[in-house]
C-alpha cells in the first residue's frame, strides 16, 4: 500500500467505530460490507462497531456478530424507490442531518465512509466531530479533503481497472488503516439464524418439495441481465431427469410471472417468487444442492451462505461482480463474450444478445458438474 494512502491509527485508543453505508435497496452490494466488518473485528475485537443502512441491508447483514449496532435509515428506502424528485431531495437532506446527529451522539473515534460514492457524505465525520476518518476518492469527490485519508475507488471509471472485484475494492478502506488483508478475507460469509432455518423448513413443508432440491434465481432487476424462462425450464426438466432434484423458483414479486411461465413448462417446479423474506431465502439456499441464476443480488446471497452457484453472465465482466463465496462460483458466459463487451452499451429493457448466446446445454453441463 502506497504510504500516501495510509493512516496510522493507535487502536488502543479506538473504542467506537461507525461505518457509514448508504446503499439503498439493492441486495448484492450490501453483502460485501461483511468482509470489511468481520476483518475489522478480528483486528480490533474490543471495538464497538455501528453500521448505517437501509431496511434491506439490515435484513441481509444486521444480525452478523461483527456488527454491534445497526442504525436503520428509513430515508434510504425512499431514495431507492420510485418517489418524485422533490421527495427524494427532502429525504436526502433529512438523511444527511440525521446521520450527523447519530454519529455525533455515539462519540466515535473513527468513521469509515463506504459507498455509494456521493461526495457530501464525506462531510459527515467532520460535522459530527469524529477525529479520524477514511473513505474513497473518485471523480467528483470534492469533499474528500474533509476526511483524514482517502484512497481511489478501484474500478474502470476511477482507476481504469476493469477486473477488480467489489469486495477487493471495498476492503481498501481497511488497507488504508494498515490492516493486513488476505484473499480469504475477501470471501462472503453470512450466518443463517435459527429463525431463518425454521422459516425455510416451513416453506419446504408447505410447498411439498422434497430433498434434494435446487434453487433457480429466475430474474434480475433489468431485462438485459435476465435469461429466458423457457431455457430455465429446459434446465429444470433435464436436472429432474438426470439427478431427480426438485426446483424452487426464487425471485422478487415482480418476477412471479417469470416463475409462472417456467412452472408451466416444467410442472414439477415450485414458484415462491415474492413470498419468503431475504433471510428465509438465504436459509433455503443453504439447504439446496445448487443455485442457478443470472448476475443478480440473490446469487451473492447464495454464495454468502456457502451454496454452490452457477452464475450466468452476459455483457458484464465476471471478474468484477462474480459471487465471492467460500465455494467458487461456476461461471457460464457466452461464446461471443470478449473484453470489449463491458464497454458496449445495452438497452436495459430487452434481452441482451450475450445472454441469449448462453444455451440451455451450456448451463445443464455446468450444473451437472456441480451436482
Amino acid at each position: 500500500m502506497d504510504p500516501q494512502y495510509c493512516l496510522k491509527v493507535d487502536w488502543t485508543r479506538v473504542k467506537r467505530v461507525v461505518f457509514l453505508n448508504f446503499i439503498t435497496t439493492t441486495i448484492g452490494d450490501p453483502l460485501y460490507i461483511l468482509p470489511i466488518t468481520q476483518r475489522l473485528k478480528r483486528h480490533a475485537p474490543w471495538v464497538r462497531l455501528s453500521v448505517t443502512g437501509s431496511r434491506t441491508t439490515n435484513a441481509l447483514i444486521g444480525n452478523d456478530s461483527s456488527i454491534d449496532e445497526f442504525i436503520e435509515l428509513s430515508e434510504l428506502n425512499t431514495l431507492g424507490g420510485k418517489a418524485a424528485s422533490f421527495s427524494k431531495s427532502v429525504s436526502m437532506i433529512r438523511l444527511f442531518l440525521r446521520v450527523v446527529r447519530e454519529v455525533r451522539a455515539r462519540k466515535s473515534q473513527l468513521a469509515l465512509v463506504y459507498i455509494p460514492n456521493f461526495s457530501p457524505y464525506q462531510l459527515i465525520p467532520f460535522l459530527a466531530g469524529v477525529p479520524l476518518s477514511a473513505g474513497f476518492s473518485y471523480p467528483g469527490s470534492v469533499f474528500e479533503r474533509f476526511l483524514s485519508v482517502t484512497i481511489p475507488f478501484r474500478n474502470h471509471e476511477t482507476t481504469g481497472e476493469a477486473n477488480v472485484h467489489l469486495s477487493d475494492a471495498g476492503i481498501d478502506i481497511l488497507r488504508v488503516l494498515r490492516i493486513p488483508i488476505s484473499q480469504d478475507d475477501l470471501l462472503l460469509r453470512r450466518s443463517v439464524t435459527i429463525d431463518e432455518k425454521h422459516s425455510a423448513n416451513d416453506v419446504l413443508c408447505m410447498s411439498k418439495i422434497k430433498r434434494p432440491f435446487i434453487c433457480m434465481q429466475v430474474g434480475a432487476r433489468y431485462k438485459n441481465r435476465q435469461w429466458p424462462p423457457e431455457r430455465f425450464a429446459e434446465v429444470a426438466n433435464a436436472l429432474r431427469k438426470s439427478h431427480g432434484v426438485g426446483t424452487l423458483l426464487v425471485g422478487s414479486a415482480a418476477e412471479k410471472t417469470i416463475g409462472d411461465e417456467i412452472k408451466r413448462l416444467a410442472p414439477h417446479c415450485v414458484n415462491i417468487c415474492g413470498g419468503p423474506s431475504l433471510g428465509t431465502i438465504a436459509a433455503l439456499f443453504k439447504s439446496s444442492k445448487l443455485v442457478i441464476g443470472s448476475d443478480s443480488g440473490l446469487m451473492h446471497l447464495a454464495a454468502s451462505v456457502g451454496s454452490q452457484t452457477v452464475s450466468l453472465f452476459g455483457r458484464p465482466n465476471p471478474e468484477g461482480t462474480r459471487p465471492m463465496g467460500v465455494k467458487q462460483s461456476i461461471i457460464v458466459r457466452p461464446p461471443s463474450w470478449n473484453e470489449r463487451a463491458i464497454f458496449e452499451s445495452e438497452l436495459i429493457d430487452v434481452y441482451s444478445p450475450y445472454m441469449l448466446d448462453i444455451s440451455s446445454k451450456m448451463v445443464i453441463e455446468a450444473a451437472k458438474k456441480a451436482l
